[in-house]
């Protein structure tokens, strides 16, 4: 049977290779946004009018928002980061839609930027209620819109429209078990 310093050194070796696997995971993310970020400025540079690539540059902004976190700033710097990847997303997203007024995709990854992305900061309620609805208007079948609507309307305590979006996206969804989560949401919502 090993001893204790055995086991202890087994816990602090696979302790390391969990920070130095999450260490490099972060480099493959930063990595991979900054070539993606190079490749869509050429693309959008090469050819201006492409929505696509303004949607997809902006969702690289987006997801910036969503994963990033350095040790090594302080909660300022942060949100100086936050707030400068926001603008460069919504401009890219408005960008899109200016292009392709018909880009569901943008309305919604728009609105939802606006939304997610300022934590404690005052919302533009309209203009984020008229980006989901626009996506809405152009794929009104969309569960996952309906539940986003409802989620947001619920956050600022439209109650009433809230539980309206639930239940389009109960009636829309397609698998089962996203279907009874969604039902659980509702039924909170509700209380």
């Amino acid at each position: 049977m090993p001893n204790a310093t055995s086991a202890t050194r087994t816990i602090m070796f696979l302790a390391s290779l969990l920070v130095a696997a999450a260490f490099c995971w972060l480099i493959y993310l930063s990595v991979n946004g900054i070539l993606f970020q190079h490749f869509a400025n050429k693309a959008i540079s090469d050819n201006p009018n492409a929505p696509e690539m303004y949607y997809l540059r902006g969702c690289n902004h987006e997801s910036f928002l969503n994963t990033y976190q350095n040790p090594f700033k302080s909660d300022e710097q942060h949100h100086e980061d936050w707030d400068r990847e926001e603008k460069l997303a919504l401009a890219d997203f408005s960008k899109a839609v200016e292009l392709a007024p018909d880009y569901a995709c943008a309305y919604y990854h728009r609105g939802r930027c606006q939304w997610w992305h300022q934590p404690g900061a005052p919302h533009d309620n309209e203009s984020i209620i008229a980006d989901y609805k626009k996506a809405l208007s152009l794929v009104p079948d969309d569960s996952q819109l309906h539940l986003e609507l409802g989620r947001f309307y619920a956050t600022i305590n439209r109650k009433a429209e809230a539980i309206v979006e639930y239940q389009k996206a109960i009636e829309l969804v397609v698998d089962e078990d996203r279907g009874n989560r969604v039902q659980r949401e509702l039924q909170e919502l509700q209380k």
